[in-house]
């Protein structure tokens, strides 16, 4: 798995989503490596780590295991933010607090819970597995989706590169997600947990902020109006003065 490492201080983990790589944090990094030594990966079958053929919270242990300096700040994105609550519960010494952005610990609609919707969720697995290239394309623009998009969707492309992910990992990330049910993780975390939502975010209902409250107590859920799927990309001043707060 690849890793990028940058700065000096207490480290800083950060885990990207669903179908993109590590350089989606590029614009955070300069200021962040001043205060922190950051630590990027590529998830299994994405990025420089296209090769990997395992996309699950095991799988990440052993390299983080051996560049990590516990215990940790740690900010996952979607689908990266579902990975570090497994990993919370896996290694709960390698936490100090763990930010999630734009993640819902349990993404696919249940009867007692927002999310996605099966049959939505399912068409989308469809077109992964039918046509892997142009779903990847139909997903970045959801992702972009609310303030924005334009400026949103451009950095996308741009730090996605031009081919998506292995196929495979695309296949399992989705399988992830559609099968985790992380809530009893998130309600017995051993460190603070703080959630960063958009209020337009195409991926994750903004009804998921009150049932992350009664998980994890309302101070822990930052909603910014009019954000989509990435924040930290639409509202880089906001996400970086909760990112204050979270790492400090």
């Amino acid at each position: 798995m690849h890793l990028e490492i940058e700065g000096v201080g207490p480290d800083l983990v950060l885990l990207h989503g669903w179908g993109l790589r590590l350089e989606v944090w590029d614009g955070l990094v300069g200021s962040l490596r001043e205060r922190f030594r950051v630590i990027r990966a590529d998830l299994p079958g994405h990025g420089r780590s296209r090769d990997a053929t395992q996309l699950d919270a095991d799988a990440l242990i052993p390299e983080l295991e051996a560049v990590l300096e516990p215990p940790a700040c740690w900010v996952g994105w979607s689908l990266g933010g579902l990975l570090a609550l497994q990993l919370c519960a896996l290694r709960p010494a390698w936490f100090v607090r763990l930010g999630l952005v734009g993640c819902n610990p349990c993404f696919v609609q249940r009867p007692d819970w927002p999310g996605m919707a099966p049959e939505v969720f399912e068409a989308f697995v469809a077109g992964v597995r039918g046509d892997p290239g142009a779903t990847w394309k139909r997903f970045l623009a959801l992702v972009a989706q609310g303030d924005g998009q334009r400026e949103v969707l451009r950095s996308l492309r741009r730090t996605a590169g031009e081919f998506p992910p292995a196929t495979d990992a695309l296949v399992q990330g989705l399988e992830l997600l559609a099968h985790t049910d992380a809530r009893p993780t998130t309600a017995g975390c051993c460190v603070p947990v703080h959630w960063l939502l958009g209020t337009a975010d195409a991926l994750v209902p903004a009804a998921t902020a009150d049932g992350l409250a009664g998980l994890t107590g309302a101070e822990s859920v930052t909603r910014i109006e009019g954000a989509g799927h990435a924040p930290f990309l639409s509202h880089p001043k906001i996400f970086n003065q909760w990112l204050g707060r979270l790492a400090k």
